[in-house]
């Protein structure tokens, strides 16, 4: 009876030993950089409680996410149970010691647990605790590091800034983030795809992925490395001894192996690092330098191309040349506005600059490419002037000049250049009026010479009246369809349906009768006429390149939305100071 008392005796110890409570803390790194995340895990072992873990003492942490599992083991037949809590946390301190303070379960207390923010570590290395309280080295799962081309670099020059990852696990992660106060004093360009590698650091494999940037400094001095941050998460797989291999094997079974059901116990762990701070040393423009534009490159050139054949070139006719600027480590923002010189009886229209970028050789290489038109009003030899752009050699530390040498072209002649003016009675009889009043003072004898050359000239004008009345009579529908298409509606709308059917002839006739009304003047002939009324220097541009391929003996591309924006423009614009003009002079004092 007694040895029975004495074995229920020591089973209830051994019972109350199992059902001992304890809750422990503990972290899974003691040194981590600013904004690190690091997990903590809160452990209870004993009977299983329906308490939560006061985390309101967390506040000088950012707390990620929680997770919480529920262990059973059997140890000697005897069952015992082991609540866990895990959470993902930061710090945004800055280097120096950190309490974890003590966390309340109930009636039980963690111990505080001190952590150490370290920024020189770069995440590379950890200081932890092993068997006999010797310090030991150890690579952390998960680190950030950080390496420019250039630590004194000129202001606006190119710098390549690569943002290594380093990874011994399975880490998921997004492309790194600059916030707005990074980008302050940077302009900050992705440089091609991130690069990955496998190497091996202490006998682990370790994944290796490389983010890489254009960094242009806005201003001189020491300046910090504009900061990232990198946001991802990883799985981690719990261990539940015979709990979980009873479910894994009963649900292995029930599903003849297909199915992984430790997946159920993984937890999503997630990780934020940001990368270490880092400053350089940014050298201001040299004070030698006195151009407008300031071009810190590896290498700039000048190249030009016609698309106009040379041997096409012809007095009146539009000439596009193209122009390109190749800057290598330079971005879009930096490229300058080339200055065309001023070419004696030539017109020239530079359109706006079609900018793109590319990688060559580890460099953002960006071209410049500008479109000139050249409208040349002489025949003969015609002399481009040069054009030259100072730069900053950043490798030799020295200035020099990219230059796109004076270039000869020979303008032929063009028989059809001069748009011909057509003749009316009206303007016949205006010149006989004008004739005769400047020969008041003229002798008898000159004066019949004079009537006679009167006679003869009214009797031209009934003759052209004639004609013209043929002519007229010959083609009655044609004459009343274009007059109907042009007068109908409205003038501007006129204009713009014909350029929009791209019918030069037709588009000449609607300008006409529109600049006619517009500005109340009736001799108004053709578009030259046009452009002594102007003063939108896009239209003027128009006109010109209109009447250049109207008259062009070859088809010549004509760009009908440009005209259209540029025409639509000057009929916004207000008319001041135009007065209608006479129908015809006076014949008579």
């Amino acid at each position: 009876m007694k040895k029975i008392i004495f074995i229920i005796a020591l089973s209830f110890s051994f019972i109350s030993q199992a059902w001992a409570d304890s809750f422990t803390a503990q972290i899974n790194r003691d040194k981590v950089t600013t904004d690190e995340v690091f997990l903590l895990t809160l452990t209870h072992s004993g009977k299983p409680t329906s308490d939560e873990p006061d985390l309101s003492v967390l506040k000088a942490f950012n707390v990620f996410s929680s997770s919480q599992i529920l262990n059973q083991k059997n140890d000697n037949g005897v069952k015992t149970y082991e609540q866990e809590w895990q959470l993902a946390l930061s710090s945004s301190h800055s280097d120096g010691k950190i309490t974890i303070p003590s966390i309340s379960l109930g009636t039980l207390k963690t111990s505080p647990i001190t952590l150490t923010i370290d920024n020189n570590i770069s995440n590379s290395e950890v200081l932890t605790e092993s068997e006999g309280n010797q310090k030991k080295v150890e690579t952390p799962q998960h680190s950030v590091q950080t390496k420019v081309s250039n630590e004194n670099p000129y202001v606006q020059e190119q710098v390549i800034y690569e943002i290594i990852l380093k990874d011994t696990g399975n880490l998921q992660i997004s492309e790194p983030y600059f916030n707005e106060e990074s980008k302050q004093d940077w302009t900050i360009k992705p440089f091609g795809d991130p690069s990955l590698n496998i190497v091996n650091e202490n006998g682990k494999n370790v994944r290796e992925i490389s983010f890489h940037y254009a960094l242009f400094a806005q201003k001189s001095g020491k300046l910090n490395l504009p900061k990232a941050q990198i946001s991802g998460f990883y799985i981690q797989q719990d261990n539940h001894n015979n709990l979980n291999d009873f479910h894994n094997n009963a649900f292995n079974a029930l599903f003849q192996n297909t199915f992984d059901v430790s997946s159920i116990f993984a937890r999503k762990i997630p990780v934020r690092l940001t990368t270490p701070p880092q400053n350089i040393n940014v050298l201001s423009i040299p004070e030698n330098y006195s151009q407008k534009w300031w071009l810190p490159a590896k290498k700039i050139t000048l190249s030009s191309k016609w698309e106009t054949p040379k041997e096409n070139f012809k007095v009146g006719e539009a000439l596009n040349r193209k122009i390109f600027i190749e800057a290598v480590g330079l971005t879009e923002s930096q490229l300058p506005n080339l200055e065309f010189p001023q070419i004696a009886k030539t017109k020239q229209y530079p359109e706006k600059a079609i900018n793109t970028s590319y990688l060559r050789e580890k460099n953002i290489v960006t071209v410049s490419e500008i479109t000139n038109v050249y409208i040349p009003n002489q025949t003969g030899e015609l002399t481009l002037p040069e054009i030259s752009l100072t730069w900053f050699n950043t490798q030799t530390k020295s200035f020099e000049k990219a230059t796109l040498p004076a270039e000869k072209i020979w303008i032929k002649n063009n028989p059809l250049f001069e748009e011909p003016t057509p003749t009316t009675v009206e303007d016949v009889i205006a010149d006989t009026d004008i004739l005769s009043t400047q020969n008041t003072a003229e002798t008898p004898s000159e004066q019949t010479s004079s009537k006679t050359t009167d006679y003869l000239l009214l009797g031209g004008v009934l003759f052209i009246g004639i004609i013209i009345g043929l002519l007229a009579h010959k083609h009655p529908q044609k004459k009343n369809a274009t007059k109907q298409s042009l007068n109908n509606g409205d003038m501007k709308k006129n204009v713009i349906q014909a350029a929009q059917l791209k019918d030069l002839k037709l588009l000449r006739e609607s300008l006409i009768l529109w600049a006619t009304r517009r500005y109340q003047d009736n001799k108004i002939l053709n578009l030259h006429n046009v452009m002594t009324y102007t003063k939108n220097k896009d239209f003027e541009k128009e006109l010109e390149i209109l009447s250049a391929t109207l008259y062009a003996k070859d088809i010549q591309e004509w760009n009908a939305k440009a005209f259209i924006r540029a025409f639509e423009k000057e009929n916004k614009n207000r008319i001041t100071g135009i007065k209608p003009n006479q129908i015809l002079p006076n014949l008579y004092k």
